[in-house]
């Protein structure tokens, strides 16, 4: 009896040797190029950064070449004040209990797979073309007729919106792979600023609380853009607020962990060798918790995976990019919660977390992530907390935004229809009045409260408006559009972690692998729950610590030890 227990104790101790003691096995044939070119050996630009976004539908802007569309529906901020204001101290809680990590991951990959800049992250775009927006009369935050945001339009390919037969078309710098990007950067000069180019590892900054992202350079995008010192990963916005800047950090700690175990099995690899191991396994991982935890947890279900398909273009569209994929924006709370082990830690205003990278180097990110993963986020609504739609990143009045306004803007900018146009060209069946979008009533007075009619709709509006399919976080607009471009970013991915050869030892391992693994592998939260998209109300949904797994071990054998006893005991009374 001793000797399995004993047995037993020291599996579940090794489990994880076991299950992550074959990375010396993994060969680096192939992986992605940073730029995103040569995944598709047919068409190698495809995929690459520095492309235009897709039409997924035709553009409408007003002129036909570059003008905004929608020119007809209401002042953007008219339909904030009155659509999509949230007051101060309500939530609107999401009916599934989707934690606050729903967004925040849907912000992480959202920024792995597309970014069309604006002067608001390089000033070095200032010559683009400013969008004034007029505060309406009474408005609660700004004087009449003033102008209350001034908004740069998107970057776009300068040999487009010359004419009616070549519109505008906006630019998507990264590339559209779910490849690490954010991470590991879209260039290899950028990679090769974050590397230490020792022993595979990315460059870090010690901190008690475990290491950090690097500094960003003095005079850099990412230091003009924040308060005190800023990080620098793979991606410009990794500073636009706490918990994104963590989860980045929780990523970049798993490659150094990765390429910490390939360098103890194989002390002879080259640091290339490690870097491109540990950069492949830990961009496989990211794949596998989007397509097997985030993606479901929107109640979102894909067409099973086949294989990879070489007729795929990959590229985003422009509905995915500045529509159907905000929808996390609506869901974003007051304030983040920072907790530890025992107790709520401190509670910081949503709009003082933003562009703020101080409170990370203050308190490092286990109790930001505890936080994300224990908070509920707000619901998938019309509804914007002012923390967002009136305090974004600096006070009314001193450059505070509207994301609001921002996300109706962004859409006309791009050439994108009205609602209603977007569900024809996807197929969907038109709408004839908002009580088809919405049973909701207060919604529904809203929206006939703003707009003239439904053929002004803004897609944005139209998609935060719409009831959920059951089971989801979505309406049916927007369940298609995030669908199709998952669906193709997967199957039109060579290099997708279910087709990559060099995977084929570990796939297994990774396709079991949750963000709950990494964030108790990489941090010091001893209680995560086994699904950190959700918040779960009963105990048994949360996965087991080592001292659960230790203290049930030792339960069992008690009981076992009592029952041999009681038996002996019961053996020598009936003699």
């Amino acid at each position: 009896m001793k000797k399995i227990v004993i047995l037993t104790i020291s599996l579940l101790i090794l489990l994880p040797a076991f299950v992550f003691g074959q990375y010396q096995t993994i060969n680096v044939s192939d992986t992605y190029t940073f730029n995103g070119s040569n995944n598709n050996k047919e068409n190698l630009k495809w995929g690459e950064a520095n492309l235009t976004l897709r039409r997924l539908v035709n553009q409408a802007y007003s002129d036909e070449i570059s003008e905004l569309s929608n020119l007809a529906s209401p002042n953007p901020r008219v339909i904030s004040n009155t659509v999509c204001d949230q007051q101060l101290g309500s939530d609107i809680i999401d009916e599934r209990n989707l934690s606050d990590m729903n967004w925040v991951w849907g912000q992480f990959i959202s920024h792995d797979l597309d970014f069309t800049p604006t002067a608001v992250f390089d000033t070095r775009l200032q010559d683009l073309e400013r969008i004034q927006i007029i505060a309406p009369e009474n408005d609660p935050h700004y004087r009449e007729n003033q102008t209350m945001m001034s908004v740069f339009r998107s970057l776009y390919d300068v040999k487009t919106g010359l004419s009616r037969e070549n519109n505008r078309e906006q630019i998507n710098t990264v590339t559209p792979w779910l490849d690490g990007s954010v991470i590991y950067g879209t260039s290899e000069q950028r990679a090769n600023e974050l590397r230490t180019f020792e022993g595979g590892r990315l460059i870090t900054t010690e901190h008690d609380n475990g290491e950090l992202l690097r500094l960003a350079p003095a005079n850099s995008i990412e230091e003009q853009r924040v308060r005190g010192l800023a990080f620098f990963s793979g991606d410009i916005r990794a500073n636009e607020n706490i918990a994104l800047t963590a989860v980045n950090t929780l990523f970049v700690r798993e490659h150094n962990r990765i390429a910490e175990e390939i360098l103890n099995d194989n002390p002879e690899f080259s640091d290339e060798e490690i870097f491109q191991r540990a950069r492949k396994i830990n961009t496989a991982i990211i794949q596998s918790i989007t397509y097997n935890e985030f993606i479901p947890s929107l109640g979102i279900e894909l067409e099973p995976y086949v294989s990879y398909d070489e007729s795929i273009n990959p590229q985003i569209s422009h509905l995915f990019s500045v529509v159907a994929f905000r929808i996390g924006h609506s869901q974003i709370g007051e304030q983040f919660v920072l907790v530890n082990e025992t107790d709520v830690e401190q509670t910081i205003p949503m709009h003082e977390g933003f562009f703020n990278p101080s409170i990370i180097q203050k308190h490092g990110i286990d109790s930001i992530i505890k936080g994300v993963v224990v908070t509920k986020q707000q619901a998938s609504d019309i509804y914007y907390h002012d923390s967002i739609r009136n305090f974004l990143f600096e006070e009314p009045g001193r450059g505070g935004l509207d994301l609001c306004v921002l996300d109706i803007i962004r859409a006309r900018d791009h050439g994108i229809p009205d609602y209603n146009s977007i569900r024809k060209g996807i197929g969907l069946i038109p709408v004839t009045e908002f009580g088809e979008i919405s049973s909701d009533q207060e919604i529904i007075r809203r929206l006939n409260q703003t707009y003239r009619n439904i053929d002004e709709l803004d897609p944005i509006i139209g998609i935060l408006a719409e009831e959920h399919l059951e089971d989801s976080a979505l309406g049916e607009t927007g369940y298609y559009i995030i669908k199709e471009q998952f669906e193709r970013i997967r199957d039109g991915d060579r290099l997708f972690y279910l087709n990559d050869p060099d995977l084929k030892d570990i796939v297994e391992d990774i396709d079991k692998t949750r963000l709950s693994d990494v964030i108790e592998r990489n941090t010091k939260i001893e209680e995560v729950p086994e699904n950190v998209f959700f918040v779960n109300e009963t105990q048994e949904d949360y996965s087991r610590t080592d001292n659960e797994i230790v203290f049930t071990i030792s339960l069992v054998f008690l009981v076992l030890i009592f029952a041999i006893y009681a038996q002996q005991k019961s053996s020598r009374i009936s003699k």
